[in-house]
């Protein structure tokens, strides 16, 4: 070790970390992304391989799905993909797979210093070196080009128009020009980004945690920016020693989930200006991020509760439990309310108006672990015995049923683009398959 720094030597934590890891005696630092471990070979070449005119089996008679395509992973816990210009990127540990999303044809693979979602756009992938500097990717190549001089937590980017927004390791939010690699701007921040940033329309917003060496007896600050696209600070909400779970983003405004205590949330709306508008307190623990639908806010709690309020009042309109246990959230389509259940192994509908139930299938094969989505007037849930099902919306048979299975705490949600959906398994696979939907219908959420 002693041979590591030469006198004079300068060196940052990032990459003293990156260097150090995986040897015994090395712990990574508190509140740092730990860093690649040197490849002594490089892993497999993830080949596409198509069907040969099968098709996933299907338990009732109806639109069939079709396989498209299917490529091996480098491992099972191989994260969704991002797709961007036909180019599907897929986080596989500290790996980036790029494979071209009509055909499944393997482009790239790279290796990275981190392992957050990259930060796509411009045809570029943006991703953070050893030492945080933002390194650009070609889209379809996998060629790194020129490292900007500026620093980016990796995976903490966004890009909008030409321009990449990101979060420093150095509490700062910048802008980069990417044509021209000028920094637009800068503005200070508290705290580490928790995620990327996030755009809608003319605002951006990002959520802030305390660094990990904070005053230990100053009071601990959550935060929520909100600037402009021209870096203008518009306002900043602080939940002191409160965990920020959620947040969201509608055209109704902003609403954050703070946790109060172990068991107990409380649900915040802020107007455009940052100044809240109204809060409720929740009892329970959630099973995932608010979701909003036609002036309607509806959170899912992990004992199988289902709530709907007002999104401008706060006016709670119902409240209903509709299992014993849930680890998604539900999904809300054309003023129906899905959720894929834990306990008991079902999936049931509820009006989004009333909470009523409408409809619910019970003693499925497997307890649900993914967000019902919709698709083709098709709604779609997949469980751990390994089949994601399909049932038509209009007339509520199932469809669907093919052999395909997820966990959503570690592998993300799957994307649907286009009537088709591509989705990484529990099996160490990628594949594309097309969703077969009603005349007339078109695609519904998680859309790319």
């Amino acid at each position: 070790m002693g041979s590591y720094a030469p006198s004079g030597a300068e060196i940052d934590l990032p990459a003293l970390a990156a260097d150090l890891h995986g040897l015994p005696c090395f712990a990574a630092p508190p509140g740092t992304t730990t860093p690649i471990v040197p490849a002594q070979a490089g892993p497999r070449e993830p080949a596409a391989t198509r069907p040969e005119g099968r098709k996933a089996p299907v338990r009732k008679a109806g639109p069939s799905p079709t396989l498209l395509w299917k490529a091996r992973t480098l491992s099972r816990q191989a994260r969704q993909p991002l797709m961007c210009q036909d180019t599907l990127l897929i986080r596989d540990g500290y790996w980036l797979l790029a494979f071209d999303a009509p055909s499944g044809r393997p482009l790239w693979r790279q290796q990275t210093a981190f392992d957050a979602v990259p930060v796509l756009g411009a045809g570029t992938v943006f991703v953070a070196d050893q030492k945080q500097r933002i390194l650009p990717l070609d889209l379809r190549g996998g060629r790194k080009r020129q490292t900007l001089t500026v620093r980016m937590c990796d995976g903490a980017g966004v890009v909008d128009r030409g321009t990449l927004f990101a979060a420093t390791p150095h509490e700062q939010l910048l802008a980069v020009d990417i044509a021209s690699r000028v920094v637009l701007w800068k503005q200070p921040v508290s705290g580490v980004p928790v995620g990327a940033p996030r755009i809608q329309a003319d605002a951006m917003f990002l959520q802030t945690s305390p660094t990990a060496g904070a005053d230990a007896g100053a009071m601990a600050e959550h935060c929520l920016w909100s600037f402009g696209t021209d870096g203008r600070m518009r306002w900043v909400f602080t939940a002191k020693e409160q965990m920020l779970g959620y947040r969201i983003v509608d055209g109704h405004g902003v609403y954050v989930v703070a946790q109060l205590r172990p068991g107990t949330s409380q649900l915040t709306a802020l107007d455009t200006d940052g100044s809240v508008r109204w809060q409720y307190d929740i009892d329970g623990d959630l099973a995932g991020p608010p979701t909003s639908a036609r002036g309607m806010l509806y959170l899912t709690t992990t004992a199988g509760e289902v709530m709907g309020w007002e999104a401008d009042t706060g006016r709670q309109l119902w409240h209903r439990r509709v299992g014993r246990s849930a680890v998604t959230t539900a999904q809300v389509f054309d003023d129906i309310v899905y959720l894929a259940l834990w306990q008991p192994r079902s999936f049931a509908a509820l009006d989004a108006c009333t909470g009523d139930l409408v409809w619910q299938r019970r003693n499925m094969a497997g307890s649900f672990t993914s967000q019902p989505f919709t698709a083709g007037g098709v709604v779609f849930a997949s469980h751990r015995a390994g089949a994601l099902h399909g049932w038509d919306m209009r007339s509520r048979k199932e469809v669907w049923q093919a052999d395909l299975s997820w966990e959503e705490s570690v592998h993300g949600q799957p994307l649907v683009v286009d009537g088709k959906l591509y989705v990484t398994s529990s099996s160490g696979e990628v594949s594309a398959w097309a969703l077969a939907s009603r005349p007339g219908t078109s695609g519904g959420a998680r859309d790319a």
